[in-house]
């Protein structure tokens, strides 16, 4: 049986009343920025992405980081990541006979 009696409650972190709910989420901004760590994504000049758990400070005054060209942007509501696959070349099928694959 599943636990449905949520009641609002204080943050454990700043004491700001929380909305009921299973797990309640801190409404303070400046709190709930504190909870989760800071999470952002790189952009290099030549299109590639990475995401960084790390210090971007430690990364912005590294030698691999291009400081005209590069930029970083923390994730979060107004930052969106969108995966997509294009073909490069025309795609090759290759044959196998099924006596091959019972040898």
């Amino acid at each position: 049986m599943e636990d449905t009696d949520w009641r609002p409650s204080p943050c454990h972190k700043c004491g700001v009343m929380r909305a009921a709910a299973k797990n309640p989420a801190c409404p303070n901004h400046a709190c709930s920025v504190t909870l989760r760590s800071k999470r952002y994504v790189w952009i290099r000049a030549n299109g590639d992405a990475t995401i960084i758990d790390t210090d971007i400070v430690e990364l912005w005054q590294s030698p691999i980081f291009d400081r005209e060209k590069d930029r970083i942007y923390e994730l979060g509501n107004e930052v969106e990541i969108k995966v997509t696959v294009e073909v490069k070349k025309k795609t090759v099928y290759r044959e196998r006979s099924y006596a091959e694959g019972t040898r």
